[in-house]
């Protein structure tokens, strides 16, 4: 079985659902994913004692978002990373204000 892949659309349909009242096996079915992957993602979306405790309505889509990074890439290299970006985002502006 192909794993499911989470993007931010997906993540705030999640959301909405679980803020409609739905039960997680309710989820499970409405997205066709399995108990494990719904649990992984809410785990990442909310803080630990918010999933020990069952508090799924707290679920946010940019945290689970920033969790999964950090899973993959360290604080320093993600700084680095996001200043990389950044120099590149100044470098298309000026490119852009350039005057031919």
């Amino acid at each position: 079985m192909r794993p499911y892949e989470w993007n931010i659309e997906k993540r705030n349909v999640l959301k909405e659902l679980l803020s409609q009242g739905y039960r997680v096996t309710e989820i499970e079915k409405l997205l066709g994913i399995a108990r494990h992957t719904l649990r992984a993602e809410l785990k990442r979306g909310l803080s630990e004692s918010d999933f020990k405790n069952l508090r799924y309505i707290k679920y946010e889509p940019l945290m689970a978002m920033d969790s999964l990074v950090k899973d993959v890439i360290n604080e320093e290299d993600l700084k680095l990373l996001m200043d990389y970006w950044k120099t590149k985002e100044k470098e298309k502006k000026e490119i852009g204000n350039v005057n031919i």
